[in-house]
C-alpha cells in the first residue's frame, strides 16, 4: 500500500491518494511527513482519494483501530476539513460507517463520488449537507 499526497498551492489542502490497502503503519508515517512539513500548514484541510484503495483488509475492528490511530494526530491538525472520495460501490457502507465512527475526533468529514464535488467543498464552494 502506499500513500501519496501533494499540496494545492491555489486552494491550500492535501491530496491524499490511497492506493492498495490501507494498513496503520502507512498512515501514521503520512501523518507524521504530513506534520513535518513546513511547506504545508498542519491545520491544512485534506482530500483523501480512495478510488485506487483495495477494501478487503476494512472491517469494523479496522476503522475502530484507525480512529484511534488518528486521535493521536486530530489535536494538532485542528479543524481541518476532511474530504473522503471513493466510488466504489461495495465500499460505501465502510466509508459510512467510518464517518459515524469519526464522529468523536470532532473534525468535519464528509464523503463524496467525485474528486471535483471534494474539492468544491474544501474550497467553501459547495454546501455540505449535498452529501
Amino acid at each position: 500500500m502506499a500513500i501519496e499526497f501533494s499540496y494545492n498551492d491555489q486552494y491550500e489542502f492535501v491530496i491524499c491518494t490511497v492506493i492498495g490497502n490501507l494498513c496503520f503503519d502507512d498512515y501514521d508515517k503520512y501523518m507524521q511527513q504530513l506534520l513535518a512539513d513546513n511547506d504545508i500548514p498542519v491545520n491544512a484541510n485534506a482530500l483523501w482519494d480512495l478510488r485506487k484503495m483495495q477494501f478487503d483488509n476494512i472491517d469494523l475492528e479496522f476503522e475502530e483501530k484507525l480512529i484511534n490511530v488518528m486521535k493521536m494526530h486530530t489535536e494538532k491538525r485542528g479543524s481541518a476539513k476532511v474530504a473522503i472520495v471513493s466510488d466504489y460501490v461495495l465500499g460505501e457502507p465502510l466509508v459510512k460507517l467510518f464517518l459515524i465512527l469519526s464522529e468523536e475526533l470532532n473534525q468535519n468529514i464528509k464523503m463524496f463520488k467525485t474528486v471535483e464535488e471534494a474539492e468544491l467543498w474544501l474550497i467553501g464552494e459547495v454546501n455540505p449537507e449535498i452529501t
